[in-house]
């Protein structure tokens, strides 16, 4: 049986998960939403999907959902395909607040659909490499200035847990609005600074000063494929997808932690 996957949202995330989706054997994208309507009419012409305008209408024509919307929006249409009965992807962050993310893990248990996160970085193969070798990692905070995302004022985020640092620091990223990693200083078993240049197709990592044997550079891909497929896996009962949202909810309080200490100037305790 086909898979009907939904888009909500027709920007850049809506666009590379529309063509990851439907690259997918058994999926086929069936439908676009966005408040954007000439956008969401683009997109589903390139997928070959329906336009349409009422929620309830989209709802109806998908067994699954991907909530590519701003971040302030995750909650609503996350909780609203849940209570229809859908699997729901979101992309990160899943909600701004713990409280929302809780809210939507209890929605999904008790409508039994698969609840995700869209966690790209996790599939890329610098992530892998970086996490391999991270002891702790450091940004600047910057204020936003898109009210549908958190606003941050200055501070330093320094998170020392090493399994964890780097995914917590791409939400805290993701809630400003740019990309991991870019400009990413990590401590690592080297015991030296680390910097770390992400585009696509490739990664660059610099130890030290970058001198001889210092600069190594690795074949990688943007992880929306990877993420993709794990989704769908876990809708066919390949993955175990609870104990993936629990790790993502503990990666929110950490990182909203993170955030209120930046924000607030202070250490905050989790």
């Amino acid at each position: 049986m086909t898979l009907r996957m939904g888009l909500l949202g027709s920007g850049c995330m809506g666009l590379a998960r529309g063509l990851a989706m439907a690259r997918l054997d058994g999926v086929a994208v069936t439908a676009v939403h966005s408040r954007r309507s000439e956008s969401a009419a683009a997109l589903a012409g390139n997928l070959g999907a329906a336009c349409l305008g009422e929620l309830d209408e989209f709802l109806a024509a998908v067994d699954a959902v991907v909530v590519a919307v701003p971040n302030a929006l995750h909650e609503r249409f996350a909780a609203a395909a849940l209570e229809a009965g859908r699997h729901v992807l979101v992309e990160y962050p899943l909600a701004t607040s713990l409280a929302a993310a809780e809210r939507l893990q209890r929605l999904a248990e008790q409508h039994d659909r698969v609840l995700m996160v869209g966690n790209t970085i996790v599939h890329e193969a610098i992530f892998r490499y970086v996490a391999s070798h991270v002891v702790f990692a450091r940004v600047e905070a910057r204020p936003s200035e898109d009210p549908d995302r958190l606003a941050l004022n200055g501070g330093t985020l320094v998170m020392g847990h090493a399994e964890g640092a780097t995914s917590c620091v791409q939400w805290y990223l993701g809630a400003e609005g740019d990309a991991l990693p870019r400009g990413l200083w990590l401590t690592g078993d080297r015991g030296s600074v680390t910097v770390v240049a992400h585009r696509f197709g490739w990664s660059q990592v610099i130890w030290g000063g970058g001198g001889p044997g210092q600069v190594e550079e690795i074949e990688d891909d943007w992880g929306v494929a990877g993420s993709s497929a794990e989704f769908v896996a876990a809708i066919r009962g390949e993955c175990h997808h609870r104990a993936a949202l629990a790790s993502d909810l503990r990666t929110l309080e950490v990182a909203l932690a993170a955030a209120r200490s930046a924000d607030e100037r202070r250490p905050v305790t989790v």
